[in-house]
């Protein structure tokens, strides 16, 4: 329906981005375009879709806090004598940082404000609240022994003046393009190398992608030479650095993006407005981990979205 087309939001790329777009349009609809309208006289369901994108599953949440402490213990800042008088072990500062977020969210209520991160599993738990909060103590704890055990004594190893803060998230101007990467730390690597490490990641999906813009950020901010940057990320379950593109080809990378921004970009009118009709749904075992399931959705296969609302708000 004409009456329920949203204005198209200032475009960027982003690996998060394309993984929307590719797993389920009903689901980026909401995301990028309905979460942005929350603001605007717009149908309320664009202001429920605004605090739902920010609902995350108990993994997806302990891998983002994680990989928070993993940034700040790296870039703590000793004192004057060389030592860190407020520092804890790692597990401790995860396990900290998990407790004062549960604090946060049993605080902020059913609807916390837009840029809080909320827990999936908390809309739907009715009773079982204590049951959700010892799941993500649990995890936190496992997964940040982990850590301990794998990555982090390289890491911490690291004498301070090599460490490299870096933005995060970090923009790239990619010609005229927008692009964003999440990358956690940085530092220089024996040799004059830069290493960039993105956060907790599995697969090779965007792996060049996301090294591109790491040599793009490093020559055009820094004055490195793209040959002298190596791009990593942490593998789950045993957290060892796993190289991203080490071969990269550089071409191949900018067409892959550029891919992605012209079908993404397709979907916008000519007057900058899209329309919720022509983004459906694809059910499948993403569905579980989608914040907008069941409050903004009750998808079914090969739906549209035909109303200002994206289904039933119930």
């Amino acid at each position: 329906m004409s009456d329920c087309r949203l204005p198209a939001t200032q475009f960027f790329w982003s690996l998060r981005r394309r993984r929307l777009w590719r797993s389920c349009r009903r689901r980026y609809f909401l995301h990028y375009y309905a979460a942005a309208a929350g603001t605007t006289d717009a149908p309320p369901q664009w202001a429920q879709a605004r605090w739902l994108r920010n609902a995350l599953p108990v993994p997806v949440f302990v891998q983002r806090l994680l990989n928070a402490v993993l940034r700040e213990e790296f870039y703590r800042v000793p004192d004057e004598t060389g030592d860190y008088p407020d520092r804890n072990d790692f597990v401790a500062a995860a396990v900290n940082r998990g407790e004062s977020e549960w604090r946060r969210l049993i605080r902020s209520g059913p609807q916390p404000p837009p840029s809080h991160p909320l827990l999936l599993e908390l809309l739907d738990s009715g009773n079982r609240v204590t049951e959700v909060g010892l799941r993500l103590r649990e995890t936190i704890r496992s997964e940040a022994a982990r850590i301990a055990a794998g990555v982090w004594p390289r890491l911490d190893a690291v004498d301070a003046c090599r460490r490299r803060p870096i933005p995060s998230p970090l923009e790239v101007q990619l010609n005229e393009l927008r692009c964003f990467a999440v990358p956690a730390i940085a530092f220089a690597a024996p040799g004059g190398e830069l290493w960039i490490i993105e956060g907790v990641r599995s697969g090779r999906e965007g792996a060049d992608e996301i090294a591109l813009l790491h040599k793009f950020y490093a020559m055009n901010a820094l004055g490195k030479a793209p040959e002298k940057v190596r791009s990593f990320a942490l593998a789950p379950g045993e957290y060892n650095f796993v190289e991203l593109a080490p071969q990269l080809d550089v071409s191949a990378a900018v067409r892959a993006i550029r891919n992605d921004v012209d079908e993404m970009t397709g979907v916008v009118a000519d007057d900058g407005m899209v329309d919720p009709a022509t983004f459906p749904a694809a059910p499948g075992e993403a569905c579980s981990a989608c914040p907008f399931r069941k409050y903004l959705c009750n998808a079914e296969p090969g739906s549209s979205m035909d109303t200002c609302a994206a289904g039933d708000a119930g």
